[in-house]
């Protein structure tokens, strides 16, 4: 009975393994956690180079944005103030430059340098074909008001800005003295008038 005790007791009774073999069993191969290791880093490595490159692209096109938003900016103004500010001064100049002739000729003689408003304020009269260029001058000259005073908010230069301010006062004497509302004023208009 006491043998059938025994066997029974090992039959019940799960086989005992030695702690070195319980051990083994449940260990992963230095290899293949090398490999996981290995394969985690480069995924990590991936990730963080994904990551550099996208913000990278992201920079890049801001960067095209604002890029394309100053020439925007650039085109505006030139198409709407500059270049028209241009052309208005260079056709006024060209008028200017057939405009009062005789007058100019005397003024040289005398050592001299004629000056418009001088003479309208001296209440000195022009021909006919001079009065005809004064018009268009004078007209010129308020289409350049209008432009200053609506597209000059284009301008950043601060010494563009007081030449601009300059231009402005030039023009405004001279449609008060074309229009005689400055007679008698020469010496006045000499002291802040600018040639132009």
């Amino acid at each position: 009975m006491k043998l059938t005790n025994t066997l029974i007791a090992q039959a019940s009774s799960p086989p005992q393994q030695s702690s070195s073999q319980s051990e083994a069993s449940y260990q992963i191969p230095a290899g293949i956690t090398l490999g996981v290791l290995f394969v985690t880093v480069l995924v990590q490595l991936f990730t963080v180079y994904k990551s550099w490159k996208d913000l990278s692209n992201q920079q890049r096109l801001f960067l095209e944005g604002q890029n394309l938003k100053e020439r925007d900016d650039i085109r505006y103004k030139l198409n709407n103030f500059f270049g028209p500010i241009r052309e208005l001064r260079a056709e006024s100049r060209i008028l200017y430059d057939v405009f009062a002739l005789r007058e100019k000729e005397e003024a040289e003689k005398s050592g001299s340098h004629f000056r418009t408003v001088t003479h309208l304020t001296d209440g000195k009269p022009f021909s006919d074909q001079d009065q005809a260029l004064l018009k268009e001058i004078i007209e010129l000259g308020k289409k350049q008001l209008e432009l200053i005073e609506e597209e000059g908010w284009a301008v950043t230069n601060l010494h563009l800005t007081e030449l601009l301010g300059e231009l402005g006062a030039h023009i405004r004497i001279l449609i008060m003295a074309y229009e005689s509302k400055l007679n008698g004023m020469s010496g006045e208009i000499k002291k802040v008038t600018t040639q132009l």
